[in-house]
């Protein structure tokens, strides 16, 4: 028999929220591709308070302008105990074009993609 279980949800803070990520390697990232939205999944690193990821030219890199908003999503479910959090960020991406931030960066995370191929773009949801 399943019980009735109510649930409830909670605020993060912002520091909780900065640790939860912080602590994650894996999220979605979603951005307007002409005038649909899109949600990419994409591995990325929290540095200097800044949600970085690289990605490939394409979808993600074209729908990023010079302070394009976009959101960042991560999140972890245990669905037994009907219990999980989720964070949610927005704010302004751009590419990280500046040759010694980037190499700042990529050195400070060692972040690497899952998926083949070149990902020499840097972006960074602040």
């Amino acid at each position: 028999m399943l019980r009735d279980v109510r649930t409830h949800i909670e605020v993060l803070d912002r520091d909780r929220c900065l640790e939860l990520l912080a602590a994650g390697s894996v999220g979605r990232v979603a951005v307007i591709a002409g005038r649909e939205p899109v949600i990419f999944p994409v591995n990325y690193a929290l540095h200097d308070g800044r949600i970085v990821f690289r990605t490939a030219p394409g979808t993600k890199l074209q729908s990023v302008d010079w302070g394009t908003r976009a959101s960042f999503e991560i999140d972890d479910l245990d669905p037994v105990a009907r219990e999980g959090w989720s964070v949610v960020a927005v704010g302004p991406a751009d590419e990280i074009r500046v040759a010694r931030e980037v190499a700042r960066v990529a050195e400070a995370t060692g972040l690497q993609t899952w998926a083949n191929g070149e990902h020499d773009h840097w972006i960074a949801v602040t």
